[in-house]
């Protein structure tokens, strides 16, 4: 079964390096259906280092003392994984504002900036991202730092 495939490391691999479908190999009228919306502001880990085969200890773990927190994410995922695709799909990104709630990860849903977006983007003939208060940015790159000689990212926008 697939579930006990996902568990082993060559699998997961080749998926990574094989199997993960490139979103620029879609048609222009394919990618233009998909909308990303990231949250940001909140502390997230990047650059997590998996310590592997330490005696007496698990077989791997995550060396969290090291790794490094940024703000650049919603909390569990990191603008490097969520706007990855900025140059093949719309990417929005949702910074703080004075009169919307923060709502991490879990929870992004309940935004109502994200309800009006999604929203626009299934029914109106001509989507727009402006919403008073300038808080929803459209990514256009990712920009890699280093921070305690660890790599971050961190998403640009306009």
């Amino acid at each position: 079964p697939i579930y006990q495939q996902l568990a082993v490391a060559p699998f997961a691999k080749a998926t990574v390096d094989d199997g993960l479908l490139q979103l620029d190999r879609l048609s222009k009228d394919q990618r233009d259906r998909i909308l990303v919306i990231v949250r940001g502001g909140f502390e997230t880990y990047q650059s997590m280092r998996v310590i592997r085969q330490i005696s007496n200890e698990p077989r791997n773990f995550f060396g969290l003392e090291k790794a490094v927190r940024t703000t650049d994410g919603d909390g569990r995922v990191p603008h490097v994984s969520s706007c990855c695709f900025h140059d093949s799909v719309k990417t929005l990104l949702l910074e703080d504002g004075w009169f919307y709630k923060e709502y991490s990860h879990g929870f992004i849903l309940k935004d109502e900036r994200v309800q009006k977006l999604v929203n626009r983007f299934l029914y109106s003939p001509k989507f727009s991202s402006s919403i008073p208060g300038g808080s929803i940015k459209r990514v256009t790159g990712l920009r890699r730092r280093t921070k305690n000689n660890e790599p971050y990212w961190q998403a640009e926008f306009k």
